[in-house]
Parts: C-alpha cells; structure tokens; sequence
C-alpha cells in the first residue's frame, strides 16, 4: 500500500478546517449562549429505608432493593448493556440469619454485636488468596483478636455480564470474635478499624467492602436488577434490618469497578466533590500533626487515613470514618465536612455560627453538589450540598419507617399511610436515631449541646426509669443504649446513676417510678445496669416509692448484685 502524499494531507487538513468552521457558524446561528452538552451530567441514584422505632424486618431490605431497581435511568452501563456501573447495599448485621448460615461451617457465634463481620473482595487466584486470607488471620490474632472462620458467599455469576465476570473478584466473608475488654459498638468497631487498616497496607489485591460489628455492605458492578438475584443471602427471609441504604452509581469521574460501587463503609453518594483534590490532600497534610484519642499509639497504624486512588465518595468516606474512629460522632463529622452557608446568614443564631466557625478552622469544607446518607447501624442520617444541588425527597409513614430517595415514586405508597412528606434542605441534616426510636431535626442536632455555655461544668445524670420511658431498651439493648449516650453527650460527662425501675412499657414517656424488680424493667436488667464495667465509679441514688425499710432492702439487694 502506498503512503499517502503531501497533497493529500493538504486536502485532508483542508476538510478539517472547513467541518470546524461549519459547526462554529451552525453553533453561531443557534444563540445557545454558554450552555453545551458537553457540560452536562447524569448523577447516581440514592435511597434509603428505614424504622424509626428500630424494628427490624426483611421487608426493610426487600424495599430499599425495590427503590434501587426503580433507580435505572440513574445508574451507568455499558454499551453492550450488560454491565453495570455498580450497585449495592448497606444494612445492619442480620444476626439470625448469620448464626444460621454459619453453624455448618463450625463458626460459633456469641450474641448480637459479639462479633464482627467483614466482606472481602479477594483474589480469584487460589494462591494469592490463599495469602491474602492468611495474612489476615495472622493480623486479627496478632491484634489481640479472636478469628472464627472464613465464609464463602453463596452467589450467581451466570446472571452478569461479561466485563463484570472477567474482573470479578472472590467474594468471602470473615467472622472476628469481641474480646471481653471491649465494648459492644463503636469500641470494638474501633479495634476492627485498626485490623483493616494494616491488612490494606499489606496486601495489595484485597478490597475490604465492609467490617464491622454493626454493618455490612453488598455490591458490585451490576445492573440495577442484579443486585438482589447475585447474592443469595439478601433473598433470605431471615437477613433483617432496620436500615437500608442503596446506590445505583453514574460514573462521571472514575472507571466502574467492583471495588467503586457504593455503599462505602459509612455513606452513599450521588454527586461529585469538586475540591476533592484539595480536601485529600489538606488531610494528608495534617498527619504529621494529628492527635486521636481514641487511637492514641496507634495512628501509624491506620496513616494515611485518605486512599487517594478511590473516587471522590471513596476518600469522602474515610476522612469521614477516620474522624469517628479517632472519638468523633457521625453525624458532628457530617456537618464539619458538609457545613451549611453560614458566614452571611443573618437568621442564623451566633451560638451556631460560632460551631461553625470554630470547626472551619480545622476543616475546610467538602463542596460540590452532593446528597449523601449516612449510617453506623444505630442512627441512619441523610445531608444536602449547601446549594441543594442534588435534592433527595422523604416520607414517613404511619408504621414508623421513613422513605428517602433521590426522587418520588420509587415505592408504592398508600398515601393514607404516609403522615409527612419532606425534602432535605440546603445544608441542612436529617437524622433517625433508631435506638431512641425518633427522627432528629436539624436544629435539635445543632444547637441543644452548642446552647450550653460552661460545657467543661456539665454533667449528667442516667436515670434507668426515664431512659426506659424515653424509648431506650435497657432491657435488650443496654449496650447499644450506653454507646448512644456516650456517641451524643459522653460518658465522661456521667456524673450519677438513678436506679428505679418502671410501672410503664418502653417509650411510653410518663416517668412513673416503681420498686426494683417489681416493674417493667425487671430485677435481672437492672442488676446488668448497676455491673456495666460503662457505669462504674458513679453513684448510684434510689428514687423508687419506698420507705426506709423497703430502701435497706433494695440497698441491700444492690450490694448483693455487686458482690456477684
């Protein structure tokens, strides 16, 4: 074949100009101003179920997979239409239906939050996953941590496309036993932290989706549809949760990849950060002189804290667990990252701007147009970009769930059914603690603890009747109750006990204290309360309908508890 000639290239050269200067008039003549198509984006879909009252249910996971498959025209595929750019979910720990797979495989589990669970992304070469396995368990043990077991993921490839089986990576889960020293929650959460993070930093062809004592995360590079039929435990009537939260993905900055998808470990995102280079490395920047208490001696361990090779969720998503790790509250890390316009907003009050302020100088903010729900598996929170951007709409309705998605209509509601409809506001926070069984305003989140001047003289009391009243379970749940209180106000601010027990149900909210043992509480909750290694050194005062002799008794009756 003969090489073309120089007159050649100057025709072809020619017709190039000539095409260019066609589309700039045919531009011209259409007045488009500065708006092109080039600028335009989709973006994700989001979505969110959750109880306020903290019921778990299979129904709350089958809706929020619901949500999701109606999010099609928000989520990336191929051109083959095959594949996906990701989807997935976040839920609570289904610990039922976990005892029960994992009994065949010789994995003992203890109660609800004894234990915690990782989903790993590993190798499908044998050997390298052989590896990888094995240097984990090495670094759970050396953590002083107790393994369990390995589980492999009962799943069905055949439904995917062919890109998505050719990078697929073996999905297995990983059980850790809580050590006695550490508290259910955050705590133990804290030292499953520390594990993942040096196991990521010796083993380069893992991806840790999840792990954690509270929640787990299932996703990949599928079709909205595949999610449910891929994994075969989320069909399981038995895999239960309070809290839901999916993501269908829109690449706009990133390649889709398995490891991609949403959920992260804490979040979901539909948007983009616009100065997420700046943010990752303002955070880098700030290592060499980063003090956590939580994590004191052991920082190096979990540095750097921003995997600058993941999307711009990804990073968002572990500057936002770092902070909680290091003795940061979620939601108080959200609105540092996320703060609302403030510096001219002249109905805000002074004590917020202040907040505000106060946390700027620490941290600059996390801006573009973004939505973005949050969970740790007890409270489930959702935040709007301070230009509300990327609205996302909510319901609640009459058997306590709320319904948040990017858009309406992701569910079909009976409308007598639902008793509010909202939307989330610029720069504004919504939060459903479902330990306390309520949904938290923004202001109530923002204000109540900032209000109090002197903070270093307040202090606390934790009355066991009026917790109860108030809708906390002591009874079932006095560990999570106690993590809740120190996540919102500290255990360091515990000053004294007040022991009662109570004439009502939980969350009946009418204070009406009754004689130890003798009420709804129960002499056996009780006497966990008085013997929490959380509520030791305090005082513990008696306000229970007695006279003196019925006060030695139970005084008495104390002490006997304490002995034991």
């Amino acid at each position: 074949m003969n090489a073309p000639d120089k007159e050649d290239f100057k025709v072809n050269f020619r017709l190039q100009e000539e095409r260019i200067a066609t589309m700039r008039k045919e531009m011209e003549s259409q007045n488009r101003g500065l708006y092109r198509e080039s600028f335009e984006h989709d973006n994700c879909g989001i979505g969110a179920i959750v109880n306020i009252k903290g019921k778990k249910t299979h129904s709350t996971v089958a809706g929020a997979l619901s949500i999701v498959e109606q999010l099609e025209h928000r989520a990336g595929k191929d051109a083959e239409g095959k594949t996906g750019d990701g989807v997935g979910i976040l839920t609570q720990i289904p610990h039922g239906f976990f005892k029960k797979v994992c009994q065949p495989l010789g994995i003992k589990l203890k109660d609800e939050r004894d234990y915690g669970v990782g989903m790993f992304f590993l190798p499908q070469d044998e050997l390298k996953r052989n590896q990888a396995k094995k240097i984990f368990e090495v670094i759970v043990k050396k953590e002083g941590l107790k393994f369990l077991g390995w589980r492999e993921v009962p799943i069905h490839p055949d439904i995917l496309g062919k890109t998505a089986v050719d990078c697929m990576p073996c999905i297995m889960q990983a059980f850790i036993e809580r050590p006695a020293k550490y508290e259910k929650g955050i705590d133990f959460d804290r030292r499953l932290y520390v594990v993942r993070r040096i196991f990521e930093q010796s083993s380069d062809d893992t991806y840790v989706v999840s792990l954690s004592s509270r929640t787990i995360v299932y996703k990949g590079m599928f079709l909205v549809g595949q999610l449910r039929l891929f994994f075969e435990d989320l069909q399981d009537e038995e895999f239960i949760s309070a809290i839901a939260m999916v993501h269908s993905r829109f690449s706009t900055n990133t390649a889709p990849s398995w490891q991609r998808a949403h959920p992260n470990r804490f979040m979901v995102h539909n948007g983009e950060i616009n100065t997420i280079r700046g943010n990752a490395d303002k955070m880098r920047a700030r290592e060499e002189t980063m003090e956590a208490g939580c994590l004191k001696g052991e920082l190096h361990k979990v540095l750097p804290a921003i995997n600058t090779s993941g999307s711009d969720s990804a990073m968002l998503d572990n500057a936002l667990e770092f902070m909680v790790m290091s003795g940061m509250d979620l939601p108080l890390a959200v609105m540092i990252c996320i703060p609302e316009p403030w510096i001219n907003n002249k109905e805000m009050s002074q004590n917020k701007k202040d907040f505000y302020q106060y946390y700027a100088t620490m941290m600059e903010p996390w801006d573009g147009p973004a939505s973005i729900l949050f969970s740790d598996g007890d409270v489930m929170g959702a935040v709007l970009d301070r230009n509300g951007l990327r609205p996302s709409r909510y319901y609640i309705t009459d058997d306590d769930n709320l319904i948040l998605s990017s858009e309406v209509g992701v569910l079909d509601i009976d409308p007598s059914k639902i008793v509010m409809k909202e939307r989330l506001h610029p720069g504004k926070m919504l939060l459903v603690d479902t330990v306390a069984g309520r949904v938290i305003d923004d202001e109530e989140l923002k204000e109540i603890m900032d209000r109090v001047s002197c903070k270093e003289k307040l202090g606390v009391c934790f009355d066991t009747c009026h917790v109860w009243d108030g809708g906390y379970d002591i009874v079932n749940h006095l560990d999570e109750v106690l993590s809740e209180f120190d996540r919102l106000i500290g255990l360091d601010k515990l000053c004294a006990v007040h022991l009662n027990d109570s004439m009502n149900d939980c969350g009946a909210h009418k204070d009406r204290h009754q004689k130890l043992g003798l009420g709804k509480i129960g002499e056996e909750a009780l006497r966990r309360a008085v013997t929490h290694p959380a509520l030791q050194g305090r005082p513990f005062i008696l306000e229970t309908p007695n006279e003196d002799d019925g006060y030695a008794r139970e005084i008495a009756m104390v002490r006997k508890w304490q002995e034991k």
